[in-house]
């Protein structure tokens, strides 16, 4: 006789995730903070994304750009964000699942040799060379030099100038 139900083999095992996932989400908010909590309980939605969009890669296209111009909106009303860069984030994540799935399935990589894929392969590099470079301005406007300085000793060198 065979049983169904919670207690039966393939029933027990998403219920036992599911109380799993929630203790870690609940022992996280306690011990780290609410941030963390909702960090970790973003990581299925981020697996199932990554899983689809390996899946489907053709809808990982669409949603780069629909991306693309939601990301360009928040830079009005968010004066800080680095558009440019969420921007090449989400073209990695784009070729890096167009490289994993060409792994295990044919890719009609023959349409892809063209002038702008080669100008936009490049320009990704030069972006990601630039994450490297000692000399490049950071996101809050502090160099190399001016960080490595303490804020007392900022101060003083400001106050003799003034003199």
């Amino acid at each position: 006789m065979e049983r169904h139900g919670i207690i039966s083999g393939k029933g027990l095992l998403p219920y036992l995730g599911l109380t799993l996932g929630i203790g870690a989400v609940a022992l996280a908010v306690i011990r780290v903070g609410y941030m963390a909590g909702a960090a970790l309980g973003c990581l299925p939605i981020l697996l199932y994304i990554i899983l689809f969009a390996i899946k489907k890669p053709y809808w990982a296209y669409t949603w780069l750009f629909i991306a693309n111009y939601f990301v360009l909106g928040l830079t009005r009303y968010i004066p800080g964000l680095p558009a440019g860069i969420v921007m090449d984030c989400l073209i990695m994540f784009n070729l890096f699942t167009l490289l994993i799935r060409s792994c295990y399935k044919h890719v009609g990589w023959e349409r892809a040799r063209n002038g702008l894929t080669v100008a936009s392969l490049v320009w990704l590099t030069y972006c990601f060379l630039e994450l490297f470079n000692p000399q490049t301005v950071s996101a809050t406007g502090a160099t190399p030099s001016t960080s490595s300085r303490s804020p007392s000793s900022r101060r003083s060198s400001s106050t003799a100038t003034k003199t």
